[in-house]
């Protein structure tokens, strides 16, 4: 199979959701706030999220249904970017899609943001279980990871 290089410009073409009231966030890094924790993810907030465990955590979002209707006909998730790095000492040192299984190493000390524009595979995973999961690992030194932002970008189903 040929390898294909990631578009760099696609998020410039789709839709960012991680603030629409839709998004909802989960897994175990979340909690039993999910509100309170797509604040402290949130581009706008300084705010971080520390993974429940030295482990590392996973996160998901889900796009849920308009008031009315039965399933989300409208969005489909397409990519994700992570930011890490304003606590420097605590950046994981790998992102996994869960489900397919690549992955990105994080490099330490860095911060930066790490795109992850789904496959098309992946995005048909994404469709059929209804939610994108992430994996983040422990950090480089075993300590519990720390995420500064997710955002989540979607677009118009065809």
């Amino acid at each position: 199979s040929i390898q294909r290089s990631p578009d760099i410009h696609i998020f410039e073409s789709l839709i960012n959701v991680s603030e629409i009231d839709e998004l909802v966030l989960g897994g175990d890094c979340v909690g039993k706030d999910q509100k309170a924790a797509k604040s402290k993810l949130s581009l706008n907030s300084t705010d971080y999220l520390a993974c429940p465990s030295r482990d590392g955590c996973t996160l998901t979002a889900a796009i849920q249904p308009k008031v009315g209707q039965k399933e989300n006909k409208d969005l489909a998730i397409v990519a994700i970017r992570v930011l890490v790095g304003t606590m420097p000492d605590l950046i994981p040192s790998e992102v996994a899609i869960v489900g397919s299984g690549r992955s990105i190493k994080l490099k330490r000390n860095v911060k930066r943001w790490y795109d992850f524009p789904l496959t098309d595979e992946e995005i048909l995973m994404v469709a059929r279980n209804g939610f994108v999961s992430i994996w983040i690992s422990s950090c480089h030194d075993g300590n519990s990871p720390v995420i500064d932002c997710v955002e989540v970008y979607a677009r118009t189903r065809e």
